[in-house]
């Protein structure tokens, strides 16, 4: 073989070279970002709708669902269950490329839940998690990743129309999956006698089991009554 047509051959393979990474590059720059990705960055991507269960207040624990548009028009969002009487932040979870349509039929045409002002979500969420540290509880370990899709607390005031445990104590009340001998114990270690109120125990709590885990999807919303039958205790 000439060494034209060596050079000539070695050319061609250099373009063949050449035309695979420019489809690898495509391929890569078309590969979608992964959910994990989302997430780390959400703070890059505007907030979008934020929303709540609308008896939070009674209920004294709140779904707080925060969302995030991403650049391609799909969803980032975090939910978060608050426990405003004297948990905090009891669970978290966070999603990412997620279809807008799929995110509206899930919460804005739920009617679990309503739309919420984005200050007060953060408030709720931060403000639940300032309370509970003052009896020495900490935010589930999944709030680690689920707190990037939240805005940062420090742009956030505290809100005092919102009430964080009761009569301004402490207030728990038991959940089915608490280990509540242990929070109570806890409670009095930190906080000392009389200076929290609680409940525990009693059929309230197994029949609210199921929409408890659920951090809001398709979940039943606990139905607290006044009377919490015999077997409950109020302190």
């Amino acid at each position: 073989m000439s060494g034209k047509a060596k050079g000539s051959q070695a050319r061609k393979k250099q373009k063949e070279v050449e035309r695979r990474k420019k489809k690898a590059r495509q391929r890569t720059a078309a590969s979608p970002i992964g959910a994990q990705t989302r997430i780390m960055n959400a703070r890059k991507y505007p907030l979008h709708k934020c929303y709540i269960n609308p008896d939070w207040r009674e209920q004294g624990i709140a779904h707080v669902v925060v969302s995030r548009m991403q650049t391609n028009g799909q969803i980032t969002f975090g939910v978060y269950l608050v426990d405003v009487g004297c948990l905090g932040a009891k669970d978290a979870f966070c999603n990412a490329n997620f279809p807008e349509s799929a995110f509206r039929e899930r919460f804005e045409e739920s009617e679990q839940f309503v739309p919420c002002d984005a200050a007060l979500a953060h408030q709720i969420i931060y403000g639940g998690i300032r309370w509970a540290e003052k009896a020495g509880f900490t935010p589930h370990h999944d709030f680690g990743l689920a707190r990037l899709v939240l805005d940062e607390e420090s742009r956030f005031e505290p809100n005092p129309d919102i009430e964080f445990g009761k009569d301004g104590k402490h207030f728990y009340i038991g959940g089915p999956y608490d280990d509540q001998e242990r929070i109570v114990a806890q409670l009095e270690a930190t906080l000392g006698e009389n200076n929290y109120h609680y409940i525990v125990g009693g059929p309230l709590f197994e029949e609210n089991a199921e929409g408890d885990e659920d951090l809001g999807y398709d979940e039943d919303s606990s139905d607290d009554d006044d009377d919490n039958g015999g077997d409950d205790e109020y302190r």
